[in-house]
């Protein structure tokens, strides 16, 4: 185990993408009034969530974007009042303020809802090819490039719409899609669901490559493997606030891995797995 340069945890930070394409840098010491556009009024509260307020139907609505970078999390508050978590590596697409008979967002990578009842207006997030449709709930999505595209419902109800197929989830259970296409209803673990929230990683009869993709999106490191890893797996749960070093510790104690992290100004910030 070879430790060149330890690597920090990720920490709140994201970029603000206005209509008119303004760049605002965000972290969680900059409350107050960011930006304003139309009758819209777009701040950082003092727990550091941006929140839009204000604007009516007589508003030119536009759209904006939350991009929260490898390394990163945030949180917004959207106009109607629903809260989105952002993890790593994930970007929220969403209009100023809601007009119409829906209200509707896209989202690259992976996002917790907790969406304001509108009886009148179901809530709509686009993922891709998929859909999610609802009323008053708490879910989670998760799409990250390449990997199983899945929605995980906590509470209410929502309606997952997919190419190959539509499914209504109830409490507790999840829609996957998988790298092949195939829509699939399974049970949900909530404590797993929302573990990266509440500031964890849970790895339960995890491949090695899905554990070290996860990691790389929060450390914010690039990935080599060395060797034929084969079908190693593990399961355990540990707080994101560690360095990088002391999760590929444990790892490292099954005997079976080692690692090398190394961080440069020519080849960045990259972790290598190797086969014991």
């Amino acid at each position: 185990f070879s430790v060149v340069a330890d690597l920090e945890p990720g920490r709140d930070r994201a970029q603000l993408i206005l209509a008119d394409g303004t760049t605002i840098s965000l972290d969680k010491h900059q409350e107050g009034l960011l930006a304003t556009q139309g009758g819209v009024q777009i701040r950082q509260n003092d727990t550091g969530s941006v929140v839009y307020s204000g604007g009516n139907a007589s508003d030119k609505s536009q759209l904006n974007q939350l991009v929260v970078p490898r390394g990163g999390r945030y949180t917004i508050r959207l106009p109607d009042g629903t809260d989105v978590w952002l993890n790593a590596d994930s970007r929220l697409t969403y209009p100023t303020h809601f007009y119409g008979a829906k209200r509707q967002v896209e989202l690259v990578g992976e996002a917790y809802f907790e969406v304001a009842h509108d009886a009148t207006r179901p809530f709509e997030v686009k993922v891709g090819a998929a859909k999610v449709e609802v009323l008053g709930t708490r879910f989670n999505i998760r799409a990250y490039d390449g990997q199983p595209l899945e929605t995980a419902l906590l509470e209410g109800a929502v309606a997952f719409n997919h190419g190959t197929g539509s499914r209504l989830l109830k409490p507790g259970e999840r829609a996957v899609v998988d790298r092949e296409g195939k829509l699939s209803v399974l049970p949900a673990n909530s404590e797993k669901v929302l573990a990266w929230k509440a500031g964890y990683f849970y790895f339960e009869n995890t491949p090695i490559r899905d554990i070290m993709e996860e990691l790389g999106r929060w450390y914010d490191a690039d990935i080599d493997y060395v060797g034929d890893l084969g079908d190693l797996r593990f399961g355990g749960m540990v707080s994101k606030a560690e360095r990088i070093s002391t999760i590929l510790d444990i790892m490292a104690r099954t005997d079976q891995l080692t690692f090398q992290i190394a961080h440069s100004t020519e080849k960045g910030r990259r972790v290598t797995v190797m086969k014991k």
